[in-house]
């Protein structure tokens, strides 16, 4: 597999990823960038003079500086402040504001000695003057530019990969990318997951309605022979409308899975009310029986204790007799699972 790297810098993450796409030649694919956004940055510099600070600050900004605003924070300034002390490194320390930004002292000199107290007791502190500099800062912020590195590739077989885990993630826009750049629509991954199969599985309703609208093959299965109508009727985010969308676009609503699963079971299992109702609505086989179990959307229902599916599933005419092959009928199944209310209405249903 051929790869090669990419970079481009720009005032924007949009214009460099343009510039990505510029470079990138015929045949080529990005299988994956790093970002740096515009970043708002600082320098700040004291000096002699304002032009000394303002060229040690220009000289720390980076050459793809963007938006560069300078500020002068303080000019150099000259000051003399007379201070009490009994010695000069007392009249050093005690000088106001000394902490400050790059204050220097200059110069201290006594002016005037402190005279005795009292019949000679005591002493008065001595007065300094303490000549204080004040140099200059200068502030310059700035930003630098947006930044785009992108691995590309001419390996398609990569570029499919990469499709299918953005499709998986619920990526539309890099999807929509990837079969622009000419990625096949009908990949699959490694368990013959297409996008389609992986998209509904993880619930991104959007994506799966523009893979179909891209004419993906709806009823396409995976190694295990589940169809992306069965995986959307068991995801924990299951949506109604996609089912009847997938429905409506011509999956088979009563395919079977390698083990004879099929959407109903998926649905009745996990307890999707609205999708159970949707699946009968459109012909679903009610009393369907899958190979390794012989389990029905019923035992199914009443196993998880789904007590409204179970009642639906009986008034639309579901089997409460058969039984699985070690013994189990869907009401045995929810006496043993604690499900009394289902074993109640099942019950119910069979005495009427």
């Amino acid at each position: 597999m051929n790869k090669k790297t990419l970079h481009a810098r720009a005032a924007t993450l949009a214009a460099a990823m343009e510039s990505i796409q510029e470079q990138t030649p015929p045949g080529w694919f990005v299988l994956s960038t790093s970002e740096t956004r515009p970043l708002e940055h600082t320098v700040r510099e004291t000096a002699d003079s304002v032009e000394e600070a303002r060229e040690q600050a220009r000289k720390r900004i980076l050459l793809q500086a963007q938006n560069q605003q300078e500020k002068v924070i303080r000019e150099p300034l000259r000051k003399t402040e007379t201070v009490s002390a009994f010695t000069e490194d007392e009249a050093r320390s005690g000088v106001s504001g000394i902490n400050d930004e790059g204050i220097q002292i200059t110069k201290v000199d006594m002016v005037a000695k402190g005279s005795r107290g009292f019949l000679g007791i005591g002493k008065k502190p001595d007065q300094y003057e303490v000549e204080l500099f004040y140099p200059a800062i200068v502030e310059i912020t700035y930003e630098n530019l947006a930044e785009v590195t992108a691995e590309i590739t001419n390996d398609r077989q990569a570029a499919n990969e990469h499709f299918l885990e953005y499709a998986e993630k619920g990526y539309l826009d890099l999807v929509k990318k990837f079969l622009e750049l000419g990625a096949d629509i009908n990949a699959v991954n490694h368990n013959g997951a297409s996008a389609l199969i992986l998209a509904a599985f993880n619930g991104h309703v959007k994506l799966c309605d523009y893979l179909i609208e891209q004419g993906i093959d709806i009823n396409r299965t995976d190694q295990g022979g589940f169809t992306a109508l069965m995986v959307a009727c068991e995801a924990a985010k299951a949506s109604a409308d996609l089912v009847k969308t997938l429905i409506d676009k011509g999956a088979d609503v009563n395919a079977r899975s390698g083990r004879g699963s099929t959407a109903l079971m998926a649905a009745a299992k996990i307890g999707h009310a609205e999708i159970v109702s949707l699946l009968l609505a459109k012909g679903a086989e009610i009393n369907a029986r899958n190979t390794d179990h012989n389990v029905t959307p019923l035992i199914w229902a009443a196993n998880g204790g789904h007590v409204s599916i179970v009642k639906y599933l009986l008034a639309k005419g579901a089997d409460a007799g058969i039984v699985t092959h070690n013994g189990y009928t869907a009401a045995s199944i929810a006496q043993e699972n604690g499900h009394h209310y289902v074993v109640e209405a099942i019950n119910r249903h069979l005495s009427s």
